[in-house]
């Protein structure tokens, strides 16, 4: 036996009711799916008026699987950037601003959020806003030296 404890969410509900009922399995409504306080039941409420300009849900099902595809091209990019880097085990991370400044803005913002996050020991990078400051100084024309803080690490 399995036990699915999260739904096929690329399948339309009708569909999954259907394979369910078909063989006689039994499931639960989450009643907070339909609670207005939580933002995914205010998006379920939209749906209707969303098909109607064309958003429907197998558009918008494709919209996030093309979004998905776009995120792993990054980050792959992001991963080929950090390779070239040298991370020393006393905790910093140094890389040449020539692979830098050639990279495309958004491998760059990607790259640094990523090496401040894992400096930092944080979960997440800093806010974007910060990120572009620092990129923009970096690859700035006759740019010799840098030095800011964010994310709790010194750049």
């Amino acid at each position: 036996e399995v036990l699915v404890l999260r739904p096929f969410l690329d399948w339309p509900k009708a569909r999954l009711v259907a394979t369910l009922s078909a063989r006689g399995a039994t499931w639960i409504e989450d009643p907070s799916n339909r609670d207005p306080r939580f933002e995914r039941a205010r998006f379920r409420a939209a749906m209707p008026m969303l098909a109607e300009l064309g958003l429907d849900r197998d558009r918008l099902v494709a919209t996030a699987a093309a979004m998905g595809r776009a995120a792993a091209a990054l980050e792959r990019e992001v991963d080929a950037l950090l390779s070239r880097a040298f991370v020393h085990p006393a905790g910093f991370l140094r890389i040449a601003v020539e692979d830098y400044a050639a990279s495309a803005e958004e491998i760059r913002l990607r790259a640094a959020a990523r090496a401040i996050a894992d400096l930092g020991g944080e979960a997440y990078g800093p806010r974007l806003a910060g990120l572009e400051a620092i990129d923009a100084e970096l690859t700035a024309a006759g740019t010799t030296a840098v030095v800011r803080t964010l994310g709790g690490v010194r750049i």
